[in-house]
């Protein structure tokens, strides 16, 4: 339930964000707490410890990373219960407090509290602001996904490799391309640790709003089916939605295997304002196309001999592997070419096809897509090979499942 806050130094400073999360959870307040809540915002909140103008105001739901004039979110975990913290959240100087209740009939209520002698903070009442603090938090941030090409990959394995290929090659062809995953969030080049492989839905849209001040184009971010089953992030977040493939992984949470695949299938809309990418030789993709919505468009990717009967398709033929890599001809609704990569193991050719995939939904030549395939280098801690003259090669690879090393 926990996340960190970023320095976005155009984070929301005023009433406009809270009137915004207002507008979302349709509460109408008293015409004399609105004038109270203008008033609190206008005025500049100075810590307590320094006296220091605060600069911005984050949305948070972790008091180990709350600011003076942030607001808190006082959530109920799945393990914690953040309204524990709020007598901690008034003592660190926050601007605002948004509380869970669940009862429906508190939904709004408006309360203030004694933050220091002649000062109140106020505490808001949301029912359910947990399960809707997606939306909570796109709202207090002013919606920055509109100005981003947010691509979101899911499944059991190729995650991280598949959003690394994608970044890399978008930036080959002229776009800013970020990621958000397990390695970190960022520009490939410079990235910054984050705590889950998808963030929570505060840290997220804090990133996003950083993203979008940084002129970031686009996004490839991993989902994880904890974050799709948790409602911490909205399949309507995902312009493109990529699916890799499932095989057997945290049942622990999930319990069962038709659960985890039920999880993964949130990443898609079902409607024309969202494009799917699947890789068309996993089993239980290929049940999803059985009944697929005909609102929705589809690439589907793959190796199997039936990929070219789909409208939009990529398919990998004459896959050859060497010692510096693999190449393989491409097969397209709109062409073929020859692909030629530097990165190594058979499943890599599943997460290459899944970014052509991705390219093609950008309308990018497969000329293109071929020649920035040239340009890709191994990703860190996935099938890294390390040689010299006259010495055995050894190749480093992080799996967390069986099945991925199955695939090699």
């Amino acid at each position: 339930m926990f996340d960190h806050a970023l320095d976005v130094s155009n984070a929301p400073k005023n009433y406009a964000a809270i009137a915004a999360v207002l507008s979302v959870g349709e509460i109408t307040l008293s015409s004399s707490n609105i004038g109270l809540l203008k008033a609190r915002f206008k005025v500049q909140l100075t810590a307590q410890d320094n006296q220091q103008p605060v600069a911005k105001a984050n949305l948070v739901n972790d008091t180990r990373a709350l600011n003076a004039g942030d607001v808190f979110c006082a959530v109920i975990g799945s393990l914690r219960d953040g309204r524990e913290y709020v007598q901690q959240a008034i003592s660190a100087n926050c601007a605002m407090i948004l509380q869970e209740t669940t009862e429906q009939s508190a939904h709004g209520q408006l309360t203030w509290f004694e933050q220091v002698p002649g000062s109140q903070v106020p505490v808001l009442s949301y029912f359910q602001l947990n399960n809707n603090l997606f939306d909570v938090a796109k709202a207090f941030y002013g919606e920055p996904q509109k100005s981003l090409n947010i691509i979101g990959i899911t499944g059991t394995n190729g995650k991280t490799s598949t959003s690394q290929i994608i970044a890399n090659l978008l930036d080959y062809c002229q776009k800013n391309c970020a990621v958000i995953g397990t390695n970190g969030a960022g520009k490939l080049a410079h990235l910054q640790t984050i705590e889950n492989t998808t963030p929570g839905a505060t840290e997220l849209h804090q990133l996003l709003a950083l993203f979008s001040e940084q002129n970031i184009t686009d996004v490839a971010m991993e989902v994880s089916s904890h974050a799709l089953a948790q409602k911490r992030v909205s399949a309507t977040l995902f312009n493109t939605a990529v699916f890799t493939n499932l095989s057997r992984d945290h049942l622990d949470y999930h319990q069962t295997m038709s659960a985890y695949a039920a999880a993964k299938q949130e990443i898609f809309t079902g409607t024309n304002k969202q494009v799917a990418v699947i890789n068309g030789d996993d089993k239980q993709a290929q049940s999803w196309l059985e009944n697929w919505p005909k609102a929705q468009g589809v690439v589907v990717y793959g190796r199997d001999k039936h990929i070219v009967d789909y409208a939009r398709f990529a398919q990998a033929l004459n896959v050859q592997h060497h010692a510096n890599g693999v190449s393989f001809q491409l097969v397209t609704e709109q062409g073929e070419c020859e692909i030629h990569s530097q990165l190594l193991g058979d499943f890599n050719v599943e997460n290459l096809l899944a970014a052509i995939a991705v390219l093609m939904v950008e309308n990018i030549p497969l000329t293109t897509i071929a020649k920035a395939i040239t340009q890709l280098v191994p990703i860190i801690g996935r099938m890294e090979a390390f040689s010299s003259a006259g010495k055995p090669t050894a190749v480093v690879d992080y799996a967390h499942t069986p099945m991925h090393w199955l695939a090699h």
